[in-house]
């Protein structure tokens, strides 16, 4: 599975909308948020820490779902 569609299946089992997390995190877009679920765009380091508020779970919780953490 890749790490957009891990993120998807995050944001579904937290029950949040797209727009939802959007909302959460004003300096992502709706398009953005998509083209990351998508698999289309990259997370870069400084923006983890803005999807997991998003998200509300914690870094490390998001680092270790994607694979990034051991």
């Amino acid at each position: 599975m890749n790490k957009g569609a891990i993120i998807q299946d995050l944001r579904e089992e937290k029950g949040l909308s797209r727009d939802e997390v959007v909302r959460r995190n004003p300096y992502w877009s709706y398009q953005a948020w998509g083209r990351l679920e998508r698999g289309e765009r990259q997370l870069a380091v400084d923006e983890i820490e803005e999807v997991a508020i998003a998200l509300s779970i914690s870094n490390k919780e998001l680092l270790e779902k994607l694979g990034l953490l051991d």
